[in-house]
């Protein structure tokens, strides 16, 4: 039980910590069969969670070859070329395309490379329509945090956000919390939905 206990750091990572003293606590007082059962349950989520990374790790890896390949073969300085359908979809959101309320970008959905993430931010801090969000497992990462929060202080559309598995930094979590709360009381952001996990 022990192992599954992660560091947090903060008043929000001590009141984590606690929680899980708390439990951890429960844990024990548990009869054995149960808190085998129990443990071997958190064991298994540790093992999907890790799988999980593994594979969006792999996925970036891959990316990276086909983009190094593709500079190789002479495709520019930017790498591999955008997909047409990707092409197509910012195009639509740049003219804020009514049927586009909900995007999904999640890992195995789509796969999306630092200049695209960048170019959509841009396109959405103008977007209209854009309801939901989902940049679950995309690498925004610190570099693009501050593009966020730029997008996020201009688009009065957007509700829910998912930046699960994004790469971000406590730096980059800060901004763009700092950035909703001071656009939320300005009247210049309507998210009411955020997910970091």
């Amino acid at each position: 039980v022990r192992e599954c206990i992660p560091p947090f750091r903060g008043r929000e990572g001590r009141a984590r910590m606690s929680n899980m003293r708390k439990t951890k606590d429960v844990i024990s007082s548990l009869d054995p069969f149960k808190k085998k059962a129990l443990v071997e349950s958190l064991q298994t989520q540790k093992e999907k969670e890790k799988q999980q990374r593994d594979a969006i790790a792999a996925r970036r890896a891959a990316q990276a070859a086909e983009a190094a390949k593709a500079k190789a073969m002479g495709s520019g300085p930017k790498g591999p070329v955008r997909s047409r359908q990707l092409t197509e979809l910012f195009a639509k959101l740049e003219g804020d395309d009514p049927d586009l309320t909900i995007l999904d970008f999640s890992v195995g959905s789509w796969w999306l490379s630092d200049i695209d993430i960048s170019d959509l931010f841009r396109i959405l801090e103008r977007n209209t329509v854009v309801q939901e969000l989902n940049l679950h497992g995309c690498h925004v990462g610190p570099q693009r945090a501050e593009q966020l929060a730029r997008c996020l202080r201009g688009n009065k559309s957007l509700l829910a956000l998912n930046l699960g598995a994004a790469g971000l930094t406590d730096h980059g979590v800060i901004k763009i919390s700092e950035t909703i709360g001071k656009a939320s009381e300005d009247g210049g952001c309507a998210l009411q939905s955020l997910s970091l996990y």
